[in-house]
This record gives structure tokens, C-alpha cells and sequence, in this order.
């Protein structure tokens, strides 16, 4: 099977993920059936699909064109993303604790979900190749 180009990664996921989101919520809220509230759920969810493909698209982008420094510094990246999610998680702790949420709370929420998804993307980049070969 071929394998997708980094432009059709990050082109057609988050699209066709706002259009599917989109669907869903005028299926499952039937309040929501207006124009601006789909166009809303496009919008947002194709952000969302940004945030998750765009990493993906870079890590593959990045092993096609030097694999070598992908290989070199792929352990160390991995190393800080998990660094910084432990840290954030830590800290999403605390303020359960303490009954508190702030505006740190919510960048940690974004830095445990972009961590997760940097360490997914280089996790598929640097299996291509096994999964080529199978």
C-alpha cells in the first residue's frame, strides 16, 4: 500500500474530520441543526484535526527527506515531550487537589494532548519502514 504524502495528511485529515464532526453533531443534537452551528463545528474540529495531523505530516515530511537526523534526534524529542507532559500532568494533580483551574491548567491540558500527539508522530515515522516491509 502506498504511503500518503505529507500535503494529503495534513490537507484531508482535519478537513474530512470537520466535516465528519459536523455531521455528528446535527445527528446527536438536533438543536444544533443551524447553519452557524455547523459551520462552528466544521471550523473547530478542523483546528482540532490540524493539531493532530500537522505533527504527523511534519514527522513523515521530515523521514522522507533526512532520515538520518530524524533517527539522531528522535530519542531526545521524545525525552522532552515526555518531560513536559509529566510535568504538566503533575500539575493538572494539584489542581484537582486543590479545586482550582486556571489559565495554566488549560496550556497543560494542550501540552499533555500535543506531547501525546509529537510522541505518536514520531512513533509512526520511525516504523514506516517495519510497516513496509511486513
Amino acid at each position: 500500500m502506498k504511503t500518503l504524502r505529507p500535503i494529503t495528511i495534513v490537507t484531508l485529515g482535519p478537513a474530512l474530520l470537520g466535516v465528519v464532526q459536523a455531521v455528528a453533531t446535527c445527528f446527536l443534537l438536533p438543536g444544533s441543526r443551524r447553519v452557524s452551528d455547523i459551520a462552528w463545528a466544521i471550523l473547530i474540529w478542523t483546528a482540532f484535526g490540524l493539531v493532530i495531523f500537522g505533527p504527523i505530516a511534519v514527522a513523515v515530511g521530515i523521514r522522507e527527506r533526512r532520515p538520518d537526523w530524524l533517527q539522531r534526534h528522535s530519542f531526545r524529542i521524545h525525552w522532552y515531550a515526555s518531560a513536559a507532559m509529566g510535568l504538566s500532568l503533575g500539575y493538572l494533580l494539584a489542581c484537582l487537589r486543590h479545586e482550582v483551574f486556571d489559565g495554566l491548567a488549560i496550556m497543560a491540558v494542550v501540552l499533555v494532548g500535543f506531547g501525546a500527539t509529537v510522541k505518536i508522530a514520531l512513533s509512526v515515522a520511525l516504523n514506516q519502514k517495519e510497516l513496509n516491509a511486513g
